[in-house]
């Protein structure tokens, strides 16, 4: 986020300790998805979020393979593709 500034002032990043539970992941996201990193999205999202996000038991959408979360911001903010 260093190099894109775009996404560092367009997300709000909270950084929880290791062990579980995870913050307030459970409470977004119930107590099997407690993996990191994990991207929680706002209800709503209009970025294209479905083709990578998955439904978690409370009803929010979330990103949780690295992958999927460098994916889907390439997308959303018009990022160069990874080389």
């Amino acid at each position: 986020m260093a190099m894109f500034p775009e996404i560092r002032h367009s997300i709000e990043v909270r950084y929880v300790d290791f062990a579980k539970p995870r913050g307030e992941l459970p409470d977004f996201l119930g107590e099997a998805n407690q993996s990191c990193p994990n991207l929680v999205l706002t209800d709503g999202d209009r970025y294209g979020s479905e083709k990578y996000s998955v439904m978690a038991p409370t009803g929010t959408r979330h990103i949780d393979s690295t992958d999927n979360i460098i994916a889907y911001f390439i997308e959303r903010f018009g990022l160069p593709q990874m080389h």
